[in-house]
């Protein structure tokens, strides 16, 4: 048996020095390829159990969402990759991406959640403003500050959540300093 990476040299080279040695993938990238595919996984079918308020259909969501129609109607027809990106005046590599996409909906995606420096501070937040939904940033500011929270109003007032009809909804905060 030999451990290797996935590099395809040293599965060349395995192949050569040792025809009959089983290859068997190290356990590091066999967790990482796991995890890799596990995150696309997840990420397409997000839209399957995404239960907060209804997205707004951006107009380069709504542009891609014409291309993948647009794309397989005339995959659909016959027509080659390379004729459908002369067509439809984009890249071939643009095709065959969307040729890829079997449904429309896998290119829907939520919004990114960024970590933030309010992270380690969110349930008291969450629990004060549950009591005074509408006191000024410099209260709990003041009093996260007490905790540890180096940051800004200004990154406060954009983090700022409520808890409303049964699921976190971003609200911006009135910054009154």
């Amino acid at each position: 048996m030999v451990y290797r990476d996935g590099s395809a040299t040293y599965a060349e080279a395995v192949r050569q020095g040792a025809p009959d040695a089983i290859q068997i993938g190290d356990r590091w990238h066999i967790w990482n390829n796991l995890v890799a595919a596990v995150e696309k996984t997840v990420t397409a079918h997000s839209t399957c159990w995404y239960v907060g308020p209804a997205r707004r259909t951006q107009a380069a969501e709504e542009r891609a969402l014409q291309r993948h129609a647009a794309i397989h109607d005339l995959l659909d027809q016959g027509v080659g990759l390379l004729e459908c990106a002369r067509r439809l005046g984009v890249s071939l590599n643009t095709v065959k991406r969307y040729a890829r996409i079997p449904s429309a909906e896998q290119l829907r995606r939520p919004p990114p959640y960024r970590r933030s420096m309010v992270d380690p501070y969110r349930d008291h937040l969450r629990r004060r403003l549950v009591r005074q939904p509408d006191i000024p940033v410099t209260h709990p500011l003041a009093e996260i500050r007490a905790l540890g929270y180096p940051g800004s109003a200004n990154l406060l007032g954009r983090v700022r959540r409520v808890v409303d009809r049964g699921f976190d909804q971003i609200v911006l905060w009135r910054v009154v300093i």
